[in-house]
C-alpha cells in the first residue's frame, strides 16, 4: 500500500469519526423531546474512537478496515431492508403546521400485533385523500359518513374489514342505508384536533354525517397538551397559534428521511424501553395531570404523544384543571356540531370508556376506591354525555353497552384499545341511533 493510500484511509477514518461523533450530537430521540441517552452515548463513543485510531499507526489500518466492513455491511442491509421490508417500517404520519401533524397521503406500513392479542402483522394503507382504507368515491354516489377520533378510530391493530368505520357502514347497509364511510382516526389525535380537521375537510367531503368518537380516557388532556385551544374569560373557545418544539418537529421529519437500518434498531429500541417500563399509579397520573396544568403556558408543544388516563376529572372532580378540562371538551363538541350544520351535516358522538373505568379487574391500573372515595367508575364518560345533551348532539354511551355484558372481551389485553368485538358493537348501536334518530335518509 502507498503512502498515498494510506494517508487517504485515514483521512477518510478520521472524517467518518467526526462524522459519527457529530450525529450523535445532533440526533433526537424519534418522536421526543432531544436528549442525550444511550444510543447517542454509544454513536459518540464509536465516532471518538475511529477519529483517535486514525492517528495510532498500528491500529487505524485495522480499524479502517473494520470501518469499511461495518459500512457495507449496513449499506446492504439498507438496501435488502427497503427491497423486501420497507412497508414494515414505513411511517404514516407527518409534520402538519395546522394539526401538528396528519397522515401521509399514499403511506402504507406494517403493524405489529402483540401476541396477547393474537400476534401477526396488520398491513395500514392511507388513501390519496389521507385516510385510512379504501379511495373516495369521487361521484360521491352514496350518503357519506365520516368517522373522527383517534388511535381507537384508525385502529392499526385491526384488519380494516373489523374497523368501526366499514362495521359502521356494514350495519347501515343491512338496515337499507348503503353509505360510504371515511376513516378519519389518528393515531393520538384529541377531539380538538377533529374538529380543526373538521372544519378545513367538511367543504371537500360534504358528509351527510359526522360521527366524532371520544376516548374518555386521555382526550381531556389531549385538549391541554395539544394547545390548539383556550376557553377565554367569558368560557368561550378560542384558537390559540400554537407550534411544535424542535425536537417534536425533527422527529416526525427523520422518521421519513432516516435510513432503514436506523428505523429498524429505533423500533427495537423502544420495544426494549416499553418492556422495561413499570407499572403507573393513580398518584403517578395525577401528577401528570398538575403538570400539564401548571405547565409552560407557551404555544409551543412539548408532549403530543404520551397520553394517560386523565385522573384529575376521575378522582378529583371540583380541582381546577378538571373543571377545566370538561368546560373546554363541552365548547370543541359545540365546534364541532356547528361546523356540521353549516356544512349542511349532523353530527353524532360515540364514547368510549376506559378499560381503568369499565373493568375494574384489568390489567393496566386499579383504583383503591378506599384511598380515593371521590372516584366514580362513569367520571370521565358522565361530562362527556352531558356535554351532548346540553348542545342537542345523538350519543351512543358505550359505558352502558360495555358494563352491561362481558366487558373484558370489548377490549385488547395489555391495553386500553377496544377490541374487534367492542368495535361490532360499538357499530351495531350507532347504526340504530343513526335509524332512530333519522339521521341519515336514503338518496
Amino acid at each position: 500500500m502507498t503512502e498515498q493510500r494510506r494517508r487517504t484511509i485515514r483521512i477518510l477514518l478520521a472524517l467518518g469519526g467526526l462524522s459519527l461523533a457529530a450525529a450523535a450530537l445532533v440526533m433526537d430521540r424519534l418522536g421526543g423531546v432531544p436528549q442525550f441517552g444511550a444510543r447517542q452515548a454509544a454513536l459518540l463513543a464509536a465516532g471518538l474512537a475511529a477519529f483517535g485510531a486514525s492517528f495510532v499507526p498500528r491500529l487505524w489500518g485495522r480499524l479502517a478496515l473494520g470501518f469499511a466492513s461495518i459500512l457495507v455491511t449496513l449499506g446492504m442491509a439498507e438496501v435488502a431492508l427497503r427491497l423486501a421490508a420497507a412497508e414494515h417500517f414505513a411511517p404514516i404520519l407527518a409534520h402538519d403546521p395546522l394539526l401538528h401533524y396528519k397522515p401521509i397521503p399514499g403511506a402504507a406500513h406494517y403493524f405489529d400485533v402483540d401476541p396477547a392479542n393474537g400476534g401477526g402483522k396488520v398491513l395500514v394503507r392511507i388513501n390519496q385523500a389521507g385516510y385510512r382504507g379504501d379511495e373516495l368515491d369521487p361521484a360521491h354516489t352514496r350518503p357519506r359518513v365520516v368517522v373522527y377520533g383517534d388511535s381507537n378510530v384508525i385502529a392499526e391493530f385491526s384488519a380494516t374489514e373489523k374497523t368501526f368505520p366499514v362495521q359502521l357502514a356494514r350495519q347501515l347497509g343491512a338496515r337499507g342505508l348503503p353509505v360510504e364511510a371515511v376513516n378519519a382516526g389518528v393515531s393520538g389525535y384529541g377531539p380538538d384536533q377533529a374538529a380543526l380537521r373538521l372544519q378545513h375537510e367538511i367543504a371537500t367531503l360534504r358528509p351527510e354525517l359526522v360521527v366524532m368518537v371520544v376516548f374518555a380516557s386521555n382526550d381531556y388532556g389531549d385538549l391541554i397538551r395539544n394547545k390548539l385551544f383556550t376557553l377565554d374569560p367569558q368560557g368561550r373557545l378560542v384558537r390559540r397559534d400554537s407550534t411544535l418544539a424542535p425536537g417534536l418537529r425533527r422527529g416526525f421529519d427523520s422518521a421519513i428521511r432516516s435510513p432503514m437500518v436506523m428505523r429498524v434498531a429505533s423500533r427495537a429500541w423502544l420495544g426494549l424501553q416499553g418492556r422495561r417500563q413499570s407499572a403507573n399509579t393513580p398518584e403517578d397520573f395525577l401528577k401528570a395531570a398538575a403538570d400539564d396544568w401548571r405547565g409552560d403556558p407557551s404555544p409551543t408543544v412539548t408532549n403530543l404523544l404520551n397520553d394517560y388516563w386523565d385522573a384529575d376529572i376521575a378522582l378529583e372532580p371540583d380541582g381546577a384543571s378538571a373543571r377545566h378540562k370538561v368546560r373546554l371538551m363541552s365548547e370543541v363538541i359545540a365546534q364541532m356540531k356547528a361546523t356540521a350544520t353549516r356544512g349542511g351535516s349532523r353530527l353524532a358522538l360515540v364514547v368510549i370508556p376506559s378499560p381503568i373505568d369499565a373493568l375494574p379487574d384489568n390489567d393496566l391500573l386499579n383504583v383503591d376506591a378506599a384511598r380515593h372515595p371521590r372516584y366514580r367508575r362513569d367520571a370521565l364518560v358522565g361530562p362527556l354525555l352531558e356535554a351532548a345533551r346540553a348542545h342537542g348532539v345523538p350519543c351512543v354511551d358505550l359505558y352502558a353497552a360495555f358494563t352491561a355484558g362481558d366487558t373484558a372481551t370489548y377490549y385488547r389485553r395489555r391495553d386500553d384499545h377496544w377490541s374487534d368485538r367492542g368495535q361490532a358493537l360499538a357499530a351495531e348501536l350507532t347504526a340504530r341511533l343513526v335509524l332512530e334518530q333519522g339521521l341519515l335518509r336514503p338518496r
